[in-house]
């Protein structure tokens, strides 16, 4: 019964400095590749570029 403070603290430790804030904290690291490669694909039609992509499925 000793350890019980011990993992509440370490439990209290991890939920102030490790887990996220939020629900939605994990997704934060998509949020933050919104606009990436865009560079690359700029000025290309998704949907013409996807079509090309499925032209050879058959």
């Amino acid at each position: 019964m000793r350890r019980m403070p011990i993992t509440r603290y370490l439990l209290g430790w991890y939920r102030n400095r490790l887990a996220p804030r939020s629900r939605d904290g994990w997704l934060q690291g998509i949020f933050e590749m919104i606009g990436a490669g865009k560079e690359v694909f700029g000025g290309t039609d998704p949907d013409e570029y996807v079509r090309q992509l499925r032209e050879g499925w058959d």
